[in-house]
């Protein structure tokens, strides 16, 4: 320490002053030393990197934490610009560090620098300007520590938290499928016809197969034909085709296609969709029922896997709750024809018979109109079966019902009542128009031609009984009580005639 030196005094003149004014100097002086020391061995010693810069971000003092942490040696980055922590080197008007030389003040700043071994490090960074006596900042005193751990961490719990967030709304998404599905298939139970049936389609696949396009297909009883019943979104609306058009339903599972280029197109499709298509067979004990086609929706493509996984996994259930709905639909549709329609000619039975009579002649009480009754009994059939044996009695009764089927209108309805007995209801017809048809029904028969294992047998007459609502009864009941009593004054009459009943409601 330089000392100034002062006028001499005498010995003994104010000395000691003196002495403890520069003792004062001395101690403040080790003081200051000491602090030095102290931040010297603090710098040496930190775990932390510790750098000072100039306001233009060149390093002018770099610690041996500084040295571990980046990987540079002091004599390597003292002087350098701090864009070496940089890659690639970004310009310094965009570094946190301009912002401190400007004035302001930093605290865990989380940045991405690079070591010298190229490895990446996160870093949280505090830095402060230096000012001197007159407030001009003349350097940027600046501490790091290393977070990559606590980063990655960090990073770790992020994408947990994502994985939960996407794993809670695939949950969320399947619980909403499974709800469709149960609704849908509770919905295709009490469908009664096939336009209800392709209603409760059209609506749910529309749900769960939102912006995609697709059609469900059922096989003809013929079991060479696929026709549409349900379609939604843009799909071609294609006819029929045959099984043989799809390889779905040729190897009998499902058929994906996610390049039109490189994979097997199934006919029916015909263009295939750029974004890819599925093709599920609808099964029911091991035999085919149907098919679900879904096409991939706007610029969605199913080459990537991950959507064309989605769709696969869903739509194969959803073919298997049609499955399971069409064939109770199917099973329900043939035990209500068995129970219904007679097996032999195909017509209605007695025990349809009352449900539509009673239906026309409530509408016809409501309208004013007419209903017409036609009671048909097969002259002398017990003498023709036994004549010519059972199999051709009852070729004749199933010629008889093609030939009302065919005779009749679309809003009549014939039925079988037993035996060689056939009723005829004829909706909004009058009397004479009602006898008038009758007779044709009985020329017709007379005319027709029973072809049995190469033999022909004609010359089969019918004898036919007509009442009409309201002259001759109100009721379902009277009505056909009167048509009998008309047929058998026809039978008694001669046969092969009509008669029409004489009573008056």
């Amino acid at each position: 320490m330089v000392q100034v030196a002062g006028p001499e005094r005498s010995e003994g003149q104010e000395r000691e002053p003196e002495r403890l004014s520069g003792g004062g100097q001395d101690i403040s002086e080790s003081k200051r030393l000491e602090e030095l020391a102290a931040y010297a061995a603090i710098v040496q010693f930190s775990d932390g990197a510790i750098v000072s810069l100039t306001p233009e971000c060149v390093i002018t003092t770099w610690n041996p934490g500084a040295e571990k942490l980046f990987g540079f040696p002091a004599v390597e980055a003292v002087g350098q610009q701090v864009d070496i922590l940089l890659n690639p080197p970004a310009r310094r008007g965009s570094s946190v560090l301009e912002r401190v030389a400007r004035g302001d003040r930093i605290e865990q700043h989380q940045t991405e620098v690079i070591r010298k071994d190229g490895n990446p490090l996160s870093i949280s960074l505090n830095a402060s300007p230096i000012r001197n006596e007159q407030g001009t900042i003349v350097g940027i005193s600046s501490i790091a520590y290393d977070v990559t751990e606590v980063r990655r961490g960090q990073d770790a719990l992020r994408a947990a938290h994502d994985e939960l967030a996407r794993s809670v709304a695939e949950l969320e998404r399947r619980n909403i499928e499974v709800t469709l599905l149960n609704e849908m298939g509770d919905l295709l139970q009490s469908c009664s016809n096939l336009d209800e049936v392709s209603k409760v389609i059209r609506k749910y696949t529309r749900r769960l197969f939102p912006g995609q396009s697709g059609a469900v297909s059922v096989i003809a009883p013929s079991r060479n034909l696929l026709e549409m019943v349900a379609a939604w979104g843009e799909i071609p609306g294609d006819g029929p085709f045959g099984p043989q058009d799809c390889w779905a339903l040729r190897r009998g599972r499902v058929h994906r296609v996610d390049d039109e280029e490189e994979e097997l197109i199934c006919p029916h499709v015909g263009t295939a969709p750029p974004g890819g298509y599925i093709c599920v067979p609808m099964m029911a004990q091991g035999e085919a029922l149907g098919l679900l086609h879904l096409r991939a929706g706007g610029a969605e493509r199913w080459g990537d896997g991950t959507a064309g996984d989605s769709r696969q996994r869903l739509a194969v259930p959803v073919a298997e709750h049609l499955s399971l709905a069409l064939a109770n639909f199917s099973l329900r549709e043939s035990l209500r024809n068995q129970s219904i329609r007679d097996p032999l000619t195909e017509l209605f039975n007695r025990r349809y018979m009352d449900e539509p009579l009673q239906r026309e002649l409530a509408r016809a009480a409501r309208y004013h109109s007419s209903v017409a009754v036609l009671a048909i009994d097969v002259d002398n059939f017990k003498a023709f079966n036994d004549a010519y044996g059972h199999p051709v009695g009852d070729a004749l009764l199933t010629s008889l019902g093609a030939l009302l089927q065919n005779r009749i209108r679309s809003e009549d309805i014939a039925c079988r009542s037993g035996g060689e007995e056939f009723n005829v209801i004829l909706p909004d017809c009058q009397l004479d128009d009602a006898r008038r048809r009758a007779e044709e029904l009985r020329a017709a028969m007379k005319g027709l031609e029973v072809g049995v294992r190469g033999r022909s047998y004609g010359g089969i007459t019918i004898s036919i009984g007509v009442a009409v609502y309201p002259e001759n009864g109100v009721d379902s009941a009277t009505l056909l009580h009167e048509a009998d009593a008309a047929l058998y004054r026809a039978k008694a009459e001669g046969r092969d005639r009509v008669s029409t009943s004489a009573a008056v409601s």
